[in-house]
């Protein structure tokens, strides 16, 4: 799922509309529509300011940040690691 997707789903479940959330999060409707529409990336900020609005357990807040800045937890590159020798 999209970060866009996500938080549209989760705003209609609180049954805010985007200048609520807007309201609540601080920040422009304008920029919850670009979030919505995936057109933007939330800063970690407000990525963190709306896991809160949302009420989000603390498990899941920082699955809600990564999705928002793209970076999935489900694939993760490993650094390789030096050979010694």
């Amino acid at each position: 799922m999209l970060f866009g997707q996500r938080l549209r789903a989760l705003r209609r479940d609180l049954g805010l509309s985007q200048a609520e959330l807007a309201a609540k999060a601080g920040c422009s409707v304008n920029t919850v529509r670009k979030l919505e529409s995936d057109e933007r990336r939330p800063s970690h900020e407000l990525a963190t300011q709306l896991a809160q609005v949302f009420e989000l357990p603390l498990r899941d807040r920082a699955e809600f940040v990564r999705l928002g800045r793209g970076i999935s937890s489900l694939v993760r590159t490993a650094l390789p690691t030096p050979l010694t020798g």
